[in-house]
C-alpha cells in the first residue's frame, strides 16, 4: 500500500500543512496562537501539533476510522501537501496495521474474507484499499482542524489536547 509518493490537495494539504512541523517550502500553513501571559500579551507563537506531515497523516487515519468519518478529496484551493515513498515505506509496518484496523472494522465482508484480504500477501484492491484509507484520512483531518482551528491561545490548544487524550483514551476509569 502507497509505494509511490502520497498527496493531498486542497484544504486536507492544507490541513495537514498547518499541524505539521516538516512543512514543504511551497504553500506553508501556519497554525498561530497567541499567548496567554499577561507578561507576553499578544505575542504570537506558531504552534505544531505534529513533528511531520506523516505523523499527522497516520492520526488523521486513525480518528477518521474511531470516528467513522470519511471525506472525499478536495480541490478548492491550490494547496499540495507531499509525504515521499521513503518515509511510507519506511512506515508499512505501521500503515499495515492500521490498514487492518480499518478492514476488520469498516469493510462489510464475512471474518473469513477480512482475514483473507488483510493476511494475503496479494493486494488485488489496492488502488480501492488506498481510496478508502485516504477517505479516512481526510475525513480525519477534518476532525483535527474542527478541533483546532478555533484555537485562539495555547491555553486553548492544551485543553483541545487533553479532551483528545480523554475522550481516545483506552484507560477510562
Amino acid at each position: 500500500m502507497f509505494n509511490k509518493n502520497l498527496r493531498l490537495t486542497g484544504k486536507h494539504a492544507k490541513i495537514l500543512k498547518r499541524y505539521s512541523k516538516d512543512k514543504q517550502a511551497e504553500e506553508t500553513q501556519n497554525f498561530t496562537v497567541f499567548s496567554d501571559l499577561p507578561t507576553e500579551s499578544h505575542k504570537k507563537y506558531d504552534i505544531y501539533l505534529f513533528n511531520t506531515l506523516y505523523d499527522c497523516f497516520i492520526t488523521a487515519t486513525l480518528i477518521g476510522i474511531i470516528e467513522d468519518r470519511k471525506a472525499e478529496s478536495d480541490n478548492s484551493i491550490d494547496v499540495n501537501a507531499t509525504i515521499f515513498s521513503d518515509k511510507l515505506n519506511a512506515s508499512q509496518n505501521e500503515i499495515d496495521r492500521v490498514f487492518k484496523l480499518l478492514v476488520f472494522t469498516k469493510y462489510n465482508l464475512t471474518l473469513d474474507e477480512k482475514i483473507k484480504k488483510v493476511f494475503t500477501l496479494e493486494k488485488v484492491d489496492d488502488e480501492m484499499d488506498e481510496k478508502i484509507f485516504l477517505d479516512y484520512t481526510r475525513g480525519g483531518l477534518e476532525i483535527i482542524d474542527e478541533k483546532f482551528s478555533s484555537s485562539q491561545n495555547i491555553r486553548d490548544v492544551l485543553i483541545s489536547i487533553k479532551e483528545i487524550i480523554e475522550k481516545y483514551s483506552l484507560n477510562k476509569n
